[in-house]
């Protein structure tokens, strides 16, 4: 396979990646965490839940740490390879295609912080509400992990409209006007329910979310 092929093929499992495994993840991962709107008792059950699942350690690093790891390592390659003529052509594509790119390298740095704190701490499943709440006391914790869930909020929700355009799926130029406010939808969405899980843990969520 010529350097060229190898690259498309490579390309194509890294929109891919995104979507499944990593993307589902990513939906998994908000839910899970909107159960802090619950309290406590009810998010550490959960986690605790999750914890007690058979080949946690392979599930873990075969379907979540190797294909974080492989589409954050090629997301780097590809942001460092290509270029959007913003002063050119300054569209809103463009500005899109620079934030996934800029999304992309900050969540790099988030995500070995988030794991750090959380996976890699020692702390007990049934713990790690008051451990995460700890934490989001600081303002500027509070403020990092904000920045991370926007990022990851429109990660994937404008990749989503990237993997689609990908694999041909949208190939007229209204189908693609159309999924980028889907998109944008989506962005809105794992934003308000990814803040209001911050928010949650120190017991400042919206009331009517904890039916």
């Amino acid at each position: 396979m010529d350097k060229e092929r190898r690259y498309f093929v490579l390309r194509r499992l890294h929109s891919l990646s995104g979507i499944c495994p990593v993307g589902a993840f990513v939906l998994e991962h908000f839910y899970t965490n909107s159960y802090s709107v619950k309290g406590a008792e009810m998010f550490n059950e959960k986690v605790a839940a999750l914890n007690d699942l058979p080949y946690l350690y392979l599930l873990e690093i075969g379907l979540i740490g190797i294909p974080i790891l492989f589409h954050a390592v090629l997301g780097v390659v590809i942001t460092f390879e290509g270029s959007a003529k913003l002063r050119a052509y300054p569209t809103a594509r463009n500005w899109f295609y620079v934030l996934q790119r800029v999304t992309g390298m900050f969540l790099v740095v988030f995500i070995a912080v988030h794991v750090t704190l959380t996976r890699f701490s020692g702390t007990p499943p049934d713990r790690l509400f008051e451990h995460m709440a700890s934490y989001l006391s600081n303002p500027l914790m509070f403020a990092f992990y904000t920045l991370g869930v926007l990022s990851v909020s429109f990660h994937f929700g404008n990749g989503v409209w990237g993997f689609l355009v990908t694999w041909g799926v949208l190939t007229s130029p209204r189908s693609q006007r159309i999924m980028t406010w889907a998109s944008m939808g989506i962005v809105a969405t794992l934003s308000f329910v990814g803040i209001n899980s911050l928010l949650g843990f120190l017991d400042l969520s919206l009331g009517f979310l904890q039916r």
